[in-house]
This record gives structure tokens, C-alpha cells and sequence, in this order.
């Protein structure tokens, strides 16, 4: 199948591909070919490639400095996340194209409860005050997106990891480079979040493709975890002493950095393992595959 595929040189976009190989005929322009803001352009070269399905990897996902844009509907962030998405989508529809877009867990607010989880029917929030602007921008392109086209699948991920490293660090490396530089610092103990194995995202695509699966699914390990617990069991599963690793509140940091962060936003996968038949793993067994790629 011939499938475009836009932000292919990021983390994510990098790690599917790699992750994927060549079972499908891949075209990735960089942003000089086919900058999605530029809705000209899109169609121009979506109609020279021809493709059969989209995969919009492409996103502004730098949280701390979408900030400094909020509520900025001309900004970088809002063409990105939004008018992009919704570039995509009308000349998709145009084209009966099936496009596959990547969303993120952060366009909840979070929950109070630890266990409490958001599933893939879940309603939008209105609550924005409790949104990172990347967040509110995130939801604004999936409601651009599902009021466009009917032949789309939205697949939210959250924190992505894999084995093999990526010039920008994913969770897992990040913790990683913090302790090999001893510049390690406190990490949150009063959250919870579900993280994405990027080998498992994959194989997700590869069904939502091969099924022309429609509607939104989620793709993140079962069972969630604080960002301390994750930390803590990398250093000691590589290795490293993990009693250096100190303790953080998030609380604490949304006060003093003024940037909504929620509490708990945990992603349910049930719907979406039904659908695609496919059964993602604990975060642990998923953080113990991706440092055996790393031979620790």
C-alpha cells in the first residue's frame, strides 16, 4: 500500500519506520516538500504521490514553549496542531484518502483518582484552564478532523519510549542521559501516566492500515505509573543506582511553572485491543523489551 506519511524524521515518526521496515511503499517529504500549513501545497503533492492512506506524525509538541503561545490562533503551534490537521483532512476527504492522525492523552485535564482512566469514547473537555495550550491545540485538530471526514482513525499516545535512540530523548533516554551526565533530578511521585511503547504503536498502525479501522483508539501500556516509578525501575533494570533517583510533586511544579500539567491522565486500551485483536504490554514488560534492545 502506498502511504504517506508527514513528520517521518521525528521520534515517533523515526522509530515507526525503522520499527516498520518496508511492508508498505513509504513516502516521507520533509517540511520544504510538503509543509502541512500550506494547504496548496498538500494537495500538490499528495496528488503527485497518490497515496492510499495518510499518517500525520507531524505535530508542535514542545509543551514549555507552546505556552508562551496560548490562546494565540496565528501562532506556530495553532497552524501545526490545528490548520494543519485540518489541511490534511479536507484534501484527504477530497481524495478519499483514509487518515490516520496521532493524538496525545494530553488533551484531557486529568483526574483526580490514581485508577481513574479515560477511554476512547470519551467526551471532550471544555475545562481549557486545566489544558497545556499544546494540549487545548492537540484537541482543537481532532475536532477539526472528526467534523471534516468519516474515513479517519485518531490514535492517542502518550510519553513514547523505544529501545533505539532518537536525536530528541524520548522518556526512557531521558532518564537514561539525566544519570549518566549526574544531572538527575527529582521526578513526580504524585501522578500517573500511561507511556507508549513505540513497537507496540506500530503494530497498532499496521492493523488500523491493513483494516482501514475508523474512530479513535488509544495505544499506550496497561497499568499506569508515576514518572518516579518509571524512572526508578529504568536505572535499576540498566544497571544504574537507582537511590540517587529523589522524589517530585507535580503539584508542586504546575505552581511554580504556571503550565497546566494533569494529575492523572491514564489512557484505557480495552477498545482498541478488541478492535485491532492485539494485547499491549504492562509498562514494565514494555520498558524491559525496549532495554533489551539497548543490550542492558
Amino acid at each position: 500500500m502506498r502511504v504517506l506519511v508527514t513528520g517521518a524524521d521525528g521520534l515517533v515518526g523515526t522509530h515507526y519506520l525503522n520499527y516498520t521496515g518496508k511492508i508498505h511503499d513509504f513516502h516521507c517529504p520533509d517540511e520544504t516538500e510538503m509543509d502541512i500549513t500550506d494547504s496548496a501545497q498538500v494537495e500538490n503533492y499528495i496528488s503527485k504521490v497518490g497515496p492510499e492512506c495518510v499518517i500525520n506524525f507531524a505535530a508542535y509538541t514542545d509543551t514549555k514553549k507552546a505556552e508562551t503561545q496560548r490562546n494565540d490562533r496565528h501562532g506556530s503551534v495553532w497552524k501545526i496542531n490545528v490548520d494543519g490537521v485540518r489541511n490534511l483532512a479536507e484534501i484527504c476527504k477530497k481524495k478519499s484518502i483514509f487518515l490516520i492522525h496521532i493524538s496525545t492523552d494530553l488533551i484531557f485535564p486529568g483526574k483526580e483518582e490514581p485508577g481513574s482512566m479515560y477511554y476512547e469514547s470519551e467526551n471532550y473537555s471544555s475545562d481549557f484552564e486545566k489544558i497545556c495550550w499544546y494540549g487545548i491545540t492537540k484537541l482543537e485538530g481532532e475536532i477539526a478532523l472528526t467534523k471534516i471526514s468519516k474515513e479517519y482513525a485518531i490514535v492517542r499516545i502518550a510519553y513514547p519510549f523505544a529501545g533505539p535512540a532518537h536525536t530528541k530523548k524520548d522518556l526512557l533516554h531521558t532518564v537514561l542521559h539525566l544519570y549518566d551526565t549526574n544531572d538527575l533530578y527529582p521526578m513526580f511521585s504524585d501522578n500517573t501516566i500511561t507511556p507508549t511503547y513505540i513497537n507496540d504503536l506500530a503494530k497498532a498502525l499496521n492493523r488500523i492500515i491493513e483494516g482501514r479501522h475508523t474512530g479513535v483508539f488509544h495505544v499506550v501500556s496497561r497499568e499506569p505509573v508515576s514518572h518516579f516509578e518509571f524512572a526508578k525501575y529504568v536505572l535499576e533494570k540498566s544497571g544504574r543506582d537507582s537511590s540517587e533517583l529523589k522524589s517530585g510533586t507535580l503539584k508542586e511544579f504546575s505552581q511554580k511553572s504556571g503550565i497546566p500539567r494533569p494529575l492523572h491522565i491514564n489512557l484505557d486500551t480495552t477498545e482498541t485491543e478488541k478492535i485491532l485483536s492485539v494485547k499491549f504490554g504492562t509498562w514494565k514488560q514494555n520498558v524491559d523489551k525496549a532495554l533489551q534492545e539497548l543490550k542492558f
